[in-house]
């Protein structure tokens, strides 16, 4: 059987047997890039939602050794997987302030200042920003023609990459409350290659699990009563120490940082106030709050991370007070298909064991408005509506 064949049979879904003799076949072959995708993803899925503890290792130990696929191909089918988040490609992205700190603490020099992009899309801003953040008596190395700034930050950084550098002057020079969007307003790309220990869709994990968590796609299909879910009791035990809090938190960094989202929530996270908080299913909601300056007068922000049999598999955020929860969800695409309905209910129930409101609500922008495509495009409308939202304008009612 073709290797298309083998992953289009994949996408059914069939028994555990069969799932685990397909990936097998499909192990054996060499891939294009496209396909290498696909097979990382059905790894991927198969790991967090295994039909059996055998397709779980096979999926574990696959997914360890993928580096080696990539490295086998060629250099212009490796560029065709960069941007993909997967171990072993390279990522391009203009991250945050807070963002680009906690990849540098991360990997340091292994993160550098895409020189190639920055020359072709034009690096106005920092040309503007360094007359800002040098010495005076520099200024006549800086205005030199024959000398490009990317020759003279790599003669000023020292010890430091050009990055790092920039950021200790930038650090020296404005306020902390002016420097986040100062650097922000440079629109700087960062490069850096998916390899430990940098994190990586294919190998960012928490702990594995206690007890594995087997699949049963029956049993996630089933009519789920979203009410009565919700308001089921639920134990929410303290927060997790601080140590974890900050353990948890680099689990949320890692897992959305290579997915090129950058998340409010996260980045004004308090590690000192993280639950940990088991659903079932396999299931763990980590939950936490924001860090005093960001915290509004009424509402509780929170934001989330959903972790399947120790796989991150989406995350969100919303707020809480005695009369509403509002919560706003993104399962990533690769798990899509597994039990969206229940995971969303199961947030749902965490915050009313937290608040006990009577009032559940999502946003329209959760569900296509204000022109969000991609809740248009994964038919999130017809998610909502089927576990019983209904709109407040009549019209769309």
């Amino acid at each position: 059987m073709s290797v298309s064949l083998l992953l289009q049979e994949l996408r059914t879904r069939p028994d555990a047997a069969r799932t685990l003799a397909l990936l097998k076949q499909v192990a054996k072959h060499s891939l294009s890039p496209s396909r290498l995708m696909d097979y990382h993803e059905h790894l991927l899925f198969y790991k967090a939602y295994p039909l059996s503890k055998a397709i779980r290792h096979f999926c574990e130990d696959e997914l360890l050794r993928f580096t080696e696929r990539i490295n086998a191909l060629d250099d212009y089918s490796r560029s065709q997987l960069d941007l993909s988040g997967i171990v072993g490609t390279k990522m391009t992205y203009a991250y945050e302030f807070p963002n680009a700190k906690w990849l540098i603490s991360k990997i340091g020099k292994k993160i550098e200042l895409d020189w190639d992009l920055l020359s072709e899309n034009g690096n106005e801003g920092l040309e503007n920003m360094l007359p800002i953040i040098m010495e005076a008596s520099e200024g006549d190395a800086i205005d030199a023609p024959d000398i490009s700034m990317q020759d003279y930050l790599e003669a000023a950084r020292g010890k430091y990459s050009a990055l790092q550098w920039l950021l200790k002057r930038l650090e020296e020079t404005f306020s902390k409350q002016s420097l986040w969007p100062v650097y922000d307003s440079l629109l700087l790309d960062l490069s850096y290659e998916l390899i430990p220990p940098a994190p990586s869709r294919s190998l960012v994990e928490d702990h594995p699990p206690k007890e594995l968590y087997l699949w049963n796609p029956q049993a996630a299909r089933k009519q789920l009563n979203v009410a009565r879910e919700v308001t089921k009791p639920l134990y929410i035990g303290p927060t997790v120490k601080p140590q974890r809090g900050r353990e948890l938190l680099d689990l949320v960094h890692g897992a959305l940082l290579v997915r090129l989202r950058e998340y409010y929530g996260a980045t004004r996270a308090n590690p000192d106030e993280f639950y940990d908080i088991p659903v079932g299913r396999g299931m763990r909601l980590l939950l936490w709050f924001m860090i005093p300056e960001y915290r509004l007068p009424l509402e509780t922000g929170l934001g989330f991370l959903l972790v399947k049999n120790g796989v991150p598999i989406g995350y969100g955020g919303g707020g809480m007070h005695a009369q509403r929860i509002e919560i706003a969800i993104n399962i990533f695409d690769t798990f899509r298909g597994g039990d969206a309905a229940w995971i969303y209910a199961q947030t749902a129930r965490v915050c009313y064991a937290m608040a006990g409101s009577p009032w559940l609500v999502a946003r329209k922008y959760q569900m296509g408005g204000d022109n969000n495509k991609e809740g248009l495009q994964s038919g999130s409308f017809w998610f909502y509506y089927k576990m019983g939202f209904r709109s407040i304008d009549p019209e769309i009612r």
